[in-house]
């Protein structure tokens, strides 16, 4: 069998399964008119004892409900990499990018949540959130367990509900990962907020720091407009390697949506700091949103004699616009006001961004500049791109996203065809199906 039609089956396959598991919600959105019938009939907050909803079991307030999405992602590219400093490659043309399933429950002021991906994926990484948390109060809620430090806006946006396919360089190359720790948060009057400590800030990550500690404000300044900082802070330790007595480089590294290394990790020792600010404003169907992130690591004892250097620094930034053709805005997705299945056009929406990340260090831009991960003075290497897509939502549990991506590079010595800076193209697409 060919490469071609192994991916063909397996998409296949996945369509079939997914397909599947969503028949009794096309079933129900088929037939409004009985749904309808039978909640005028028992409304599900009046019902005594458990019973079943779609796929969930409620009592009262209280409910146990199944929770995941699958994603299955294209890329067509018009370029191919020649050759570059880094040694990278194009990513995957075709793959099964999440496979998330997982339970999630509320019994009063608490709530519990388990998801994993049970796949094997690249980084071995399968626990996704298992938490346990307790609303106190509006303005207090602890929550403890395996989940996301809460720093930047679209980090701790689902990927499930992301505009694009691909997050923002920022938002999937500077921030933390999953990690095990306690948080509190709540709000007070127009300001929201979140503080929390964890064991590292990736546990997943052979890059991880150690304890680490992070916050996030939010500030309501008016009905659809916010104003939000992020940091977060630990200490990253070099850790020796198996078999050699060179360390793995623990820094941040540089990657583009279309999975392009333009950047490689650096050794770092000490402090990892990380800053950041993000607005979003949303009115009716339209919604802006800006980021602004910075990952600052410390080079203690990190140069090529066991000096210290200077401080590597990832900054970046992106803007994005969306606006929803049919359909209506619900909070961070979008919602078709009638499912295909029910003979409704579903949702539609465009969207639009720019963005870009750059590294470099904060000494002195004197004698020569270097690629390598223990270069005191650092070469600076940058990516940008603009990107332009669509998101269709046939149904509340089935979505279509593509977006067109022009990506460009700082420095000819790193792109992926040496000495062309710009003008790459390429084309990213998925399919997903969710739990409603």
């Amino acid at each position: 069998m060919s490469m071609s039609q192994r991916c063909f089956h397996r998409t296949a396959v996945v369509v079939a399964l997914a397909a599947a598991l969503a028949a009794p919600v096309a079933a129900q959105d088929a037939a409004p008119g009985k749904a309808e019938k039978a909640e005028k009939k028992a409304p599900a907050e009046t019902r005594e004892g458990w019973h079943r909803d779609g796929f969930a079991l409620k009592n009262g307030k209280s409910k146990i409900e199944l929770a995941g999405y699958l994603q299955e992602d294209f890329r067509n590219f018009d370029w191919a990499v020649n050759g570059d400093e880094t040694g990278t490659e194009q990513g995957a043309e075709h793959e099964l990018r999440r496979l998330r399933v997982g339970v999630k429950a509320e019994f009063g002021k608490m709530s519990l949540e388990f998801v994993t991906d049970p796949r094997n994926s690249q980084k071995g990484d399968r626990l996704k959130d298992v938490t346990v948390g307790y609303a106190f109060s509006k303005q207090f809620t602890l929550l403890v367990g395996h989940f996301k430090p809460p720093v930047g806006q679209e980090f701790l946006t689902s990927a499930s509900k992301t505009d694009y396919v691909e997050r923002s360089m920022i938002g999937s190359r500077l921030v933390p990962d999953r990690e095990w720790g306690a948080a509190a948060s709540g709000e007070l009057g127009v300001v929201e907020y979140s503080v929390g400590a964890f064991a590292g800030d990736g546990s997943s990550a052979s890059q991880s720091a150690g304890t680490s500690g992070a916050a996030r404000l939010t500030l309501k300044i008016a009905k659809g407009l916010s104003l939000s900082g992020s940091l977060m802070q630990g200490t990253v330790e070099p850790d020796p390697r198996v078999g050699s007595s060179e360390p793995s480089p623990k820094g941040a590294s540089g990657v583009t949506a279309t999975k392009f290394t333009f950047w490689n990790r650096a050794h770092v020792n000490g402090t990892r700091r990380r800053m950041g600010a993000d607005v979003n404003f949303t009115r009716g169907a339209f919604r802006l949103q800006g980021e602004y992130l910075e990952n600052r690591e410390q080079r203690k004892g990190q140069g090529s004699t066991g000096q210290d250097i200077p401080d590597v620094r990832g900054r970046g930034w992106s803007a994005q616009a969306g606006f929803v053709l049919v359909g209506a805005r619900k909070g961070s997705t979008v919602e078709p006001k009638k499912s295909v299945f029910a003979g409704g056009a579903g949702a539609l929406e465009v969207v639009a961004r720019a963005e870009a990340l750059k590294f470099d260090d904060t000494g002195a831009a004197s004698g020569f500049a270097g690629y390598g991960n223990r270069a005191r003075n650092i070469a600076p290497s940058g990516s940008s791109n603009i990107q332009a897509g669509v998101n269709y939502w046939a149904s509340n549990f089935m979505k279509l996203q593509g977006s067109a991506i022009w990506e460009s590079y700082n420095d000819p010595l790193i792109a992926p065809q040496p000495g062309k800076t710009g003008r790459y193209m390429a084309y990213i697409a998925r399919v997903q199906f969710m739990i409603p």
